[in-house]
């Protein structure tokens, strides 16, 4: 569903901008719900059991940048399906570390980010994808987490179908068939599959995501008589014209003193993302983090943001199953 939608029957009515199919053409940085690539990419290369144990606090410095939980507590030991299950920005980045930079490039575009799903249709972006030789020192922990790149919600559904269907990757299909003048009728070709991780490791990542719906961040997604598997991720969303400061330093070798500017966010790099203020000051450390204006507003259970608000909430579902007593 689109929000504006707009009268195909006359579309010299609406203005090109509501006639855009945003699942196809918009990206955005999903935030914690993709964290499932990473989470399933270290499990199929056996880097991680889902028992796999970590140290967790609640924050950890790597690079030039600090990433925090969405909340302060205590130092703790979680598993790997507790990192998931609580969606603890920590825990992932520490996992995303053991798996390593080229395995974790090498699954975002297995999963089908940054490459168009093939559905053909006009406008699909192939979302945003930093080269490898492009990574920045920062870059292997804020993947991870889902920030430093953009994907479209279709490519989104399509990862999360993978895990659905056991593994494999299935291109999305606009039409079924096609019906002729003549009353005949052309079915479209069979949609392309590829294999990007076992059928274990889809079990295993079924499983954890359960988790999530039964005892994680997504409780609300319950259904009665139902098993749900889905997982959380907070969108963030740029809602009033700020200002930064960026610090820049002349490269190592030349002479040159620091110098403060103020400029307008940079929404293309980001994994680089320039420390946003607002009149308050400086919002928070953590990578690509914009400043929330409106004051008092209740915060998501997600430990994926903790400045994100509650109604930047997205639960993707993968799977509905009936419980059979």
């Amino acid at each position: 569903a689109n929000v504006p939608d707009f009268d195909p029957n006359d579309p010299g009515k609406w203005s090109e901008d509501a006639q855009r199919n945003r699942a196809l053409t918009d990206v955005y940085e999903p935030g914690s719900a993709y964290k499932i690539v990473t989470a399933a990419a270290a499990l199929n290369e056996g880097v991680v059991t889902p028992k796999s144990r970590f140290v967790v606090p609640d924050a950890m410095a790597y690079s030039d940048r600090v990433f925090h939980d969405s909340h302060s507590h205590e130092t703790e030991v979680m598993t790997v399906t507790d990192i998931i299950t609580d969606s603890s920005n920590v825990g992932t980045i520490k996992i995303g570390l053991k798996l390593g930079g080229e395995l974790l490039d090498r699954y975002v575009k297995r999963f089908g980010f940054g490459s168009r799903t093939g559905l053909d249709f006009p406008g699909e972006s192939p979302g945003i994808v930093i080269p490898r030789s492009a990574w920045s020192g920062s870059t292997i922990a804020t993947i991870p987490i889902g920030q430093g790149i953009a994907v479209t919600a279709l490519q989104m559904a399509a990862a999360y179908s993978t895990i659905a269907n056991d593994g494999l990757w299935v291109e999305p299909k606009l039409l079924s068939a096609t019906m002729e003048t003549n009353g005949g009728v052309e079915s479209s070709s069979p949609p392309a599959r590829k294999r990007v991780i076992s059928r274990r490791t889809a079990r295993q990542m079924t499983k954890i995501l359960r988790n999530v719906v039964s005892k994680g961040t997504g409780t609300q997604a319950q259904i009665p008589g139902y098993d749900v598997a889905g997982k959380t991720g907070t969108a963030q969303k740029l809602l009033h014209r700020l200002v930064c400061r960026v610090r820049s330093r002349a490269p190592s070798g030349d002479s040159g003193d620091r110098r403060s500017r103020r400029t307008e966010p940079d929404l293309g790099r980001l994994d680089r993302g320039p420390h946003v203020q607002d009149d308050r000051g400086v919002c928070s450390s953590s990578a690509r983090c914009f400043a929330d204006r409106q004051r008092g507003e209740s915060r998501t259970r997600d430990r994926g943001g903790a400045h994100r608000r509650k109604h930047g909430l997205r639960l993707v579902l993968i799977g509905v199953q009936e419980r059979r007593t």
